[in-house]
């Protein structure tokens, strides 16, 4: 293989090592913001369904209920509620509500009744502007998932659940960021590697060369031709142009 041509290969093999490392700390970095970024939508969404529940606790559902639950009317039924609730997510939503007991217990999963019974933690807390939202990183179902939880008032709710909480899937998350970097890493990559291609091509042109010309003469020396002369040629430096004229 020709030294134009390993210099080429060596450029390659620099570039790909340097964006494959580039490449997996972005990931790293959007994983992170787009974790944070969800746990937000998150909060913000939890506080909003609360509003839902609220509403749905009551028998004939309140416009404004008050933040303890249904007030001067009746609760809705157990079968009633559960209906209710089911439908403030659209289908196919990415999110799941929960309902849990004051003792964090699942009374109620919108997904289904494997999740009820479990014990969730929420550990971690945030205030957004007069509320005051739970977040944790659970598992459901042995999958990871992260989680906002809001405040209801147990006596006024027909399960008795003393917050709602909504959760999303890690592998979403992680789905979205791949799908949002993947794209510009590999556009990015085929550029970095032109440039890096075409600035090893010019590189190699001048150290190729004179190296080639070093290597040709080591082969007849080494035949026996001492009469074989290189030239090598160099940009003569200030130094000695100045002696040079001095002279």
């Amino acid at each position: 293989m020709s030294l134009r041509n390993r210099l080429l290969l060596a450029a390659a093999g620099i570039v790909g090592v340097s964006l494959l490392t580039s490449g997996v700390l972005s990931l790293v970095l959007v994983r992170t913001l787009e974790f944070d970024n969800a746990q937000l939508d998150l909060d913000r969404d939890v506080i909003s369904v609360r509003h839902d529940v609220l509403r749905a606790e009551c028998q004939t559902p309140q416009a404004a209920p008050a933040s303890t639950g249904c007030v001067g009317t009746k609760l809705a039924n157990g079968t009633l509620f559960e209906d209710r609730v089911s439908n403030l997510l659209p289908v196919g939503a990415a999110t799941r509500l929960l309902l849990l007991s004051n003792q964090n217990l699942v009374l109620f999963d919108s997904a289904g009744n494997d999740a009820v019974g479990s014990r969730i933690q929420l550990l971690r807390s945030r205030q957004l502007q007069a509320d005051t939202v739970a977040e944790g990183n659970i598992l459901l179902d042995g999958q990871p998932y992260i989680a906002s939880g809001a405040a209801l008032a147990p006596k006024r709710d027909p399960l008795g659940a003393g917050r709602v909480v909504l959760v999303r899937s890690s592998a979403s998350i992680n789905a979205l960021a791949l799908q949002e970097l993947l794209p510009r890493l590999i556009e990015a990559g085929l550029i970095a590697l032109a440039v890096a291609l075409a600035l090893a091509l010019l590189l190699s042109r001048a150290f190729a060369r004179p190296l080639s010309e070093l290597a040709r003469a080591a082969e007849d020396l080494a035949a026996g031709n001492y009469a074989r002369r290189v030239s090598i040629r160099r940009p003569m430096s200030p130094t000695s142009s100045r002696r040079r004229s001095r002279a």
